[in-house]
């Protein structure tokens, strides 16, 4: 016998000291960078690792596992052409002139050069160039279709009123139809519940703009709307959109006085009722204007970024912490590493 028959043995020997299904518990529960060495130990665990259901399993626990605080931050800026990983408190730069659009189950979407879409997994660093969309100047976002197991992208031309989608499976982009009017400005959406959402300026009523949330269901691919939360009556507000987890959400910054940004979350997703103002966080000169908050923690801390910093809010002690001042526009998105493949088939 050979010194590699001889490895796999004893491979095999302690394999059968578990149970197969303790040992899939225990690997759907360690992270990813373990399990891509655990590909290395037989070939019984590459095969296990690999399948499209251990894949699948394994994201969807961690999704649930961080489905507030992300353990992973992604950080590009664009002026300086670089992408920014962040992480048990340090910060690495990689040189790559991209913009980042938005991550989901681990997977990340970025453009190139305007009108090149392409999906990047950081953590096994497997990357899909997508065709172009046609589009000259397009707002593009990105998400995963849970009933046909699919990852979509859809591209709203800044130009004019048109909208393609791109799906994994099929490997083309195609036409959608009855788009509704999304300017310009808005077109770069939030992925949040199976839908893309765009916040736009509906109608005027005094001196301040009514806003909607358009949506996009990915099933159906069909436009819809879904109502924001009634605000505070008080006019000259600013409006951003995100999503926390599982939460559609909109922080409200209030102009008059600059005196607080409200965050709002919807807990059940459809049901108007359920939108709740989760927390009001004060305004301070020196920090700038927030913008989409980023992941919330059981004890009340928020993650956030205005233009060019990374902060936290305690919203128990009323307290700010710097994370990073990047000295210039930034571009950020949470992340749970996976093992994903950006690109089909996806079964």
């Amino acid at each position: 016998m050979g010194v590699e028959d001889e490895q796999e043995s004893k491979r095999m020997r302690m394999n059968g000291l578990l149970l197969p299904e303790i040992i899939v518990e225990i690997l759907l529960r360690s992270p990813v960078e373990t399990l891509l060495r655990c590909k290395s130990v037989c070939k019984s665990w590459y095969e296990l690792i690999s399948s499209q259901y251990f894949i699948n399993s394994h994201v969807r626990l961690w999704n649930e596992k961080y489905r507030y605080v992300s353990p992973k931050l992604m950080f590009n800026s664009p002026g300086r052409a670089s992408i920014t990983y962040y992480r048990s408190g340090y910060v690495r730069s990689i040189i790559a002139p991209v913009k980042m659009i938005s991550s989901c189950n681990g997977l990340l979407c970025y453009v190139q050069d305007r009108d090149t879409p392409f999906i990047y997994n950081p953590s096994t660093k497997i990357c899909n160039t997508l065709p172009s969309s046609g589009f000259s100047c397009a707002g593009y976002t990105f998400g995963y279709d849970e009933s046909t197991h699919d990852y979509k992208v859809i591209a709203l031309s800044r130009t004019d009123n048109k909208a393609k989608i791109y799906s994994f499976k099929t490997g083309v982009w195609k036409n959608i139809n009855n788009v509704p009017h999304i300017p310009a400005r808005c077109k770069r959406g939030t992925f949040s519940n199976g839908a893309f959402h765009w916040m736009v300026r509906k109608k005027v009523v005094s001196s301040f703009q009514l806003t909607s949330i358009v949506s996009l269901d990915l099933a159906t691919e069909t436009f819809g709307e879904v109502s924001p939360p009634v605000y505070d009556d008080e006019c000259n507000r600013c409006i951003t959109l995100g999503a926390l987890g599982d939460w559609l959400c909109v922080i409200v910054h209030y102009n008059n006085n600059e005196i607080r940004a409200d965050l709002w979350v919807m807990k059940v997703y459809g049901v108007n009722d359920s939108w709740t103002k989760l927390v009001s966080i004060p305004y301070f000169t020196h920090i700038g204007f927030y913008l989409v908050p980023l992941s919330i923690s059981n004890d009340g801390k928020v993650l956030l970024k205005t233009y060019h910093k990374l902060l936290v809010y305690d919203s128990i002690n009323c307290t700010f912490a710097e994370i990073h001042d990047f000295g210039a526009k930034f571009e950020a998105c949470s992340l749970v590493e996976s093992l994903v493949l950006p690109h089909a088939p996806l079964i």
